[in-house]
């Protein structure tokens, strides 16, 4: 059985957030930690941004942004997981990715990452949108 549109639409934003949280929060937060650069001095950009050992909007602790940084690579692969549940019509794919989007907001409020902020409500809009559909 094919998933609803807004299934499949959910599953396709669970991969593109999923593999950009493995892939853009983890190795950021690894050089910043080893070099104690941050990846926007890096790239010339403003060196707060990606910048885990310094001062963040909400006055983090280093620890906390470091906590905050590997549960969002955490939530990144939990939604792979839900995408791939999701491409699949599973309902535990919704559950998951219900858990996995609000994770993303939370995580992407205290990090200050806006897609992922409204990635988070996106993705739970379109699963409850498709719910009845998943098996």
């Amino acid at each position: 059985m094919k998933p609803a549109p807004t299934i499949r639409a959910a599953a396709v934003l669970f991969y593109i957030t999923g593999l950009a949280s493995l892939l853009l929060t983890g190795p950021s937060m690894a050089y910043n930690l080893l070099t104690g650069k941050s990846v926007g001095s890096l790239l010339g950009m403003n060196p707060a941004f990606g910048d885990y050992l310094g001062a963040n909007p909400f006055g983090l602790s280093v620890a906390t942004a470091i906590l905050f940084g590997i549960a969002m690579v955490v939530t990144g692969a939990l939604g792979v997981v839900a995408g791939i549940w999701l491409g699949k019509s599973l309902k535990r794919g919704g559950q998951l990715g219900i858990l996995a989007a609000l994770g993303m907001t939370v995580f992407g409020i205290g990090l200050v990452l806006p897609p992922w902020i409204l990635a988070g409500p996106i993705l739970v809009v379109l699963i409850r949108a498709g719910w009845e559909t998943l098996r």
